[in-house]
């Protein structure tokens, strides 16, 4: 599955450093956006200003992630990806047996001619 940005809501636990915009903010929760990346900050989702203000993952514990999907929805939703990657290794492995196919012809096809060659060049000197 594709990793998407998505919101949460996050509450801060700790800074790093006194320097960090919510380092006097410890309890304080946030709306953000969480990044795909896994190693990059969470982007504070507040449109009212024009600043980006990031939040350091490590000082932050998410408290509520939006997904309310229940476990069936996951359930079917995994059970979709795990059947279209079945019909994409059954294609894969098509691909790969008609590759072998096509090689094994190719290089039977060269012997002939190579043998053809050979036999052509052997009559026009003589033997050798």
């Amino acid at each position: 599955m594709r990793k998407v940005m998505r919101k949460a809501r996050v509450r801060i636990e700790s800074s790093d450093s006194p320097f960090n915009w919510y380092a006097n903010k410890i309890g304080e929760e946030f709306d953000v956006i969480i990044p795909a990346n896994d190693k990059a900050s969470y982007v504070v989702d507040d449109s009212n200003h024009r600043l980006i203000q990031h939040i350091h993952r490590e000082d932050a514990v998410i408290i509520d992630d939006g997904n309310n999907r229940s476990t069936e929805d996951l359930i079917a939703s995994l059970a979709s990806e795990v059947a279209q990657l079945k019909r994409d290794v059954r294609r894969l492995e098509e691909n790969t047996k008609t590759f072998a196919e096509t090689a094994t012809e190719a290089d039977y096809k060269a012997g002939q001619a190579l043998m053809s060659l050979r036999m052509g060049n052997v009559g026009k000197d003589g033997g050798k």
